[in-house]
């Protein structure tokens, strides 16, 4: 409330205000949990990147005692390696 009282008395209109004095601070108070909150993100999707890849492995080795030939296996693995 201060920030736009004095932004008044300057002169400074509403844009400028905005502009100059409000979201430079706001910037400030917001940019490190943000970071934070990206870099969480990014651990969690690599981390079930990989869960992923080894639950896709595992059912694609019990599929595999179904399959007669071995090119539906080589066909099942490609399938995967794809996915």
């Amino acid at each position: 409330m201060w920030q736009w009282e004095a932004a008044a008395s300057q002169g400074f209109s509403r844009y400028k205000t905005l502009r100059y004095i409000i979201f430079p601070q706001a910037l400030r108070k917001i940019l490190v949990p943000m970071l934070g909150q990206f870099v969480t993100c990014l651990k969690d999707t690599s981390f079930l990147q990989v869960v992923g890849i080894s639950e896709l492995m595992m059912n694609a080795t019990i599929s595999m005692g179904k399959f007669k030939y071995s090119y539906q296996v080589i066909l099942l693995y490609t399938l995967v390696a794809l996915a």
